[in-house]
């Protein structure tokens, strides 16, 4: 995981994990069944200058409609897709918790509509956003059900900062560094090969104590 407050620290909460999960549609980093019959969707966006001005994350930048090579018709905006995804694996009878993990700073229209890591829709002031959001994400109840299960965890400590703070985790619960990184090939494989660590993909709590050594 990315941060402490993606993740329970109680293991029996997991079942099974999956990386880059062909069934989340586009939040599919990381898959994870809990054991009460919930999903977590973990899709992890980094940027290489995060602090710069331009790369603070703006609403209208979630809500932009790409150009698309096909005349007259636009590509779906990241909060569009991020939300079909949401709703598609629901519909499988699953709760699902969405998290969008960055290291970016929210702009000031994003920092406003932020309530504790949620987008809330009395908070986002702009008329014209928020009646595309609206349209965007099918209306007033289907985008409050997806604010309600997505967190916006921004501003993450940048990926060496947390690679090594999780290294040191892991050796202080008994690990070592060889472990860790024979850990960290086994993942890279296992997203490049999606018949591993076994037929189906799916990765279990043995799989990983396994590769840790």
């Amino acid at each position: 995981d990315w941060s402490s407050d993606v993740c329970s620290s109680d293991l029996s909460a997991y079942v099974t994990m999956a990386v880059e999960d062909e069934e989340s549609g586009v939040l599919d980093d990381i898959r994870k069944e809990r054991s009460d019959q919930a999903v977590e969707l973990v899709q992890v966006k980094f940027s290489t200058a995060p602090t710069e001005s331009k790369s603070h994350l703006t609403l209208q930048e979630l809500l932009a409609e790409r150009p698309s090579r096909i005349e007259g018709k636009k590509l779906p905006s990241l909060l569009f897709r991020w939300c079909e995804s949401f709703f598609d694996v629901r519909m499988g009878g699953k709760a699902v918790q969405a998290f969008i993990v960055t290291n970016r700073l929210p702009a000031d229209d994003l920092k406003t509509a932020l309530d504790s890591e949620h987008i809330r829709l009395d908070r986002v002031l702009d008329e014209k956003i928020k009646t595309d959001l609206l349209r965007q994400l099918g209306g007033e109840q289907r985008a409050k059900e997806f604010f309600e299960g997505t967190v916006f965890q921004l501003a993450r400590d940048s990926l060496d900062t947390l690679e090594e703070h999780y290294a040191q985790r892991f050796c202080r619960r008994g690990g070592e560094r060889v472990g860790w990184l024979n850990l960290k090939e086994e993942v890279r494989r296992w997203v490049r090969y999606k018949n591993c660590p076994s037929p189906d993909g799916i990765i279990r709590l043995a799989d990983i104590q396994q590769a840790a050594d």
